[in-house]
C-alpha cells in the first residue's frame, strides 16, 4: 500500500473514532471541529497558522501566540497621519486590545493589531500594552508613543490689494515677527489673493486669488522662508472667485471655495513637487461659500454660505479621490451671512459665525456620517458691531473672532458640549484696525490678526488658563495693503 494511501486511510479511521467528538469551539484542540480542520490542513500540506497552532511538514504543532512591533518608541505629530504600523504575529488572533486606549485619533485593528490614523492631541511618551488573543491563547507587546506639537516657524500674510505674500519668521519665545529676506513675494499671475494655506509637509504654500480665478503655488525654503513659484503656477482650472482654501490632513487634496458662484473646487496635489491638477467642482445649495474647513480626520468638509439666511453645508470626502458627497440633512440653518466656519481639534463640533446677525451657530458632528445636530444654547451672541473670521485654537479650549472695528472677541469652549462662554470685554488690536482673519499657532502660545484697515498684523500671547490675549508690542507692517489671509508653516 502506498504511504499516502495509508495516511489517508489512517486519518479517515481517526475521524470515525468510536468516541463521539465534541463539535464545540473550533480552536479547542479537544473538539471535533478543531481535529477535522487540522487533519485537512495536514493532508493538503497547509503550513499556515490555525488558532495559534502552526502545522509543520511532519504534522507536528507548536503552541503559542506572539506579536512584536518594530520601531518603538514612536514619535508622532499632532494632526499628521501616521504610517500604518503592522506587527509580526505568530498565530491566529480573534481580538486585539490596547491598555490604556491609544491616543485620540489612532485606531487599533482587531484583526491584525495594526495601528493607523491621525493623532489629534499631543502627549508625553506613554506605554501601551497591546494584547492579541484567540479563544485559548494570548500574546502581548509593549510599545511607547509620544505625540508632539509642531512649532510654527513662519507666518504668511496675503495682501489682497498689492498682490503679494509677506513672510515673517516667528520668535518662538516672544512671538515677535521679523520679515524674511525678499519679503513680500508677488503672486505673479494671480490677483486679489485672499486665504492662504500651507501643505502639511511644510514644503508648499497656496493662495486663493479671488480676482484672477486661480491658485498660486509656492515652495518655501524651510531655513529662510523664501518663496519660489511652483512650476505651472498659477493653476487655473475653473476657480472662479477663489476665496478660501482647505487642504486635507494627508496633503493629497486642495479645496477652494468660490465667493462669486455656488461651487467648491477640487485639486489634487502632486506629492513629488506640490503642483496642482484641477479635478472638478461641486455645487453648494447657495451662492458665495466663504469659509472652508476640513475636519481633523479628513472625512468631512464644511463651508458657510453668505446669503440671508446663510447655511452651513457639509460634505463627505472620498479618501481615494477627494470627491465630495453632500451629507444627509445638509444644508443646516445658520444666521445672516455665514462668513466663516471652524472645527474644534477633535472634530466634535462645527461653528459658523454670521457677519450681519453677529452670532455663532454651533452643531455637534456625527463622527460616522458627518450629520450635524444643533447644541443646546445655539446660537451665541457676539456682542460686537460686526464679525468676520474665527478659529478654534489647537487645544480646543478657546474660540476667537475678528470682530471688525478694533476688536478680537474671545469665548471659552466646553470641550464636552461645545457650549460657548464669553470671555467678557473684547481684546483690542489698537493701533491696528479692522481685524479680519485671526489665527493661533499650533502650540496655542500666540495668536495673530490681519488688520485690513491699518495694513498691519497684531500679535498676542494666549493665557493658557483663561484664554485672555495680551498684545506683543506694536503691530508689524503687512508688507502691502489690505492684508487678508494668515497661515503658518510649521515643523
Amino acid at each position: 500500500m502506498k504511504p499516502k494511501t495509508f495516511l489517508i486511510l489512517f486519518l479517515v479511521l481517526f475521524l470515525i473514532d468510536c468516541k463521539p467528538p465534541s463539535y464545540g469551539n473550533p480552536c479547542d484542540p479537544d473538539s471535533g471541529a478543531f481535529k477535522n480542520n487540522y487533519i485537512i490542513k495536514t493532508i493538503i500540506r497547509d503550513k499556515s497558522a490555525y488558532c495559534g497552532l502552526v502545522t509543520s511538514t511532519v504534522g507536528a504543532a507548536s503552541l503559542g501566540l506572539t506579536l512584536s512591533y518594530v520601531g518603538s518608541p514612536y514619535d508622532f505629530y499632532q494632526g499628521t497621519p501616521i504610517t500604518t504600523i503592522t506587527p509580526t504575529i505568530n498565530g491566529i488572533i480573534m481580538n486585539c486590545i490596547s491598555t490604556p486606549s491609544l491616543p485620540t485619533g489612532l485606531t487599533l485593528s482587531t484583526t491584525d493589531c495594526s495601528i493607523s490614523g491621525i493623532p489629534l492631541t499631543s502627549q508625553t511618551s506613554t506605554n501601551y500594552a497591546i494584547t492579541a488573543a484567540n479563544s485559548t491563547q494570548s500574546g502581548s507587546a509593549t510599545i511607547s508613543i509620544q505625540v508632539k506639537t509642531k512649532q510654527a516657524k513662519f507666518l504668511l500674510v496675503t495682501n489682497a490689494a498689492t498682490n503679494n505674500v509677506a513672510v515673517f519668521s516667528i520668535n518662538s519665545t516672544t512671538g515677535v515677527l521679523s520679515g524674511v529676506a525678499g519679503s513680500p513675494f508677488l503672486t505673479t499671475g494671480g490677483t486679489g489673493p485672499r486665504f492662504i494655506s500651507a501643505h502639511p509637509n511644510g514644503l508648499y504654500v497656496y493662495t486663493a486669488n479671488q480676482s484672477s480665478a486661480n491658485i498660486n503655488g509656492f515652495s518655501i525654503n524651510s531655513s529662510t522662508g523664501a518663496l519660489t513659484a511652483l512650476s505651472g503656477s498659477p493653476f487655473s482650472g475653473q476657480a472662479v472667485g477663489a476665496h478660501a482654501i482647505a487642504i486635507d490632513p494627508t496633503g493629497k487634496f486642495l479645496y477652494a471655495s468660490s465667493f462669486t458662484t455656488a461651487a467648491i473646487f477640487l485639486y489634487s496635489i502632486a506629492s513629488s513637487n506640490g503642483t496642482l491638477t484641477y479635478v472638478g467642482s461641486y455645487a453648494t445649495s447657495q451662492s458665495n461659500p466663504a469659509g472652508l474647513v476640513v475636519d481633523p480626520t479628513g472625512k468631512f468638509l464644511f463651508t458657510g454660505t453668505t446669503p440671508n439666511p446663510g447655511k452651513i453645508e457639509g460634505f463627505a470626502i472620498n479618501s481615494s479621490t477627494g470627491a465630495l458627497t453632500s451629507i444627509s440633512g445638509s444644508p443646516y440653518t445658520s444666521g445672516n451671512d455665514t462668513i466663516s466656519v471652524a472645527i474644534d481639534p477633535l472634530g466634535k463640533f462645527v461653528y459658523g459665525v454670521n457677519y450681519f446677525s453677529n452670532d455663532i451657530y454651533v452643531y455637534s458632528i456625527n463622527s460616522t456620517d458627518g450629520t450635524l445636530t444643533p447644541i443646546s444654547g445655539s446660537p451665541f451672541a457676539l456682542g460686537s458691531s460686526s464679525s468676520t473670521f474665527m478659529m478654534v485654537e489647537p487645544t480646543g479650549k478657546f474660540l476667537y473672532v475678528g470682530a471688525g472695528g478694533t476688536d478680537v472677541v474671545g469665548f471659552k469652549v466646553n470641550s464636552s458640549t461645545g457650549f460657548l462662554t464669553s470671555m467678557g470685554a473684547p481684546f483690542s488690536v489698537t493701533p491696528g484696525s479692522s481685524p479680519g482673519v485671526v489665527y493661533a499657532d499650533p502650540s496655542s502660545t500666540f495668536l495673530y490678526s490681519a488688520n485690513t484697515g491699518s495694513a498691519n498684523v497684531s500679535g498676542f500671547t494666549i493665557n493658557q488658563t483663561t484664554g485672555a490675549l495680551t498684545q506683543i508690542g506694536a503691530p508689524s507692517a503687512s508688507g502691502g495693503t489690505s492684508p487678508f489671509g494668515l497661515g503658518f508653516v510649521s515643523y
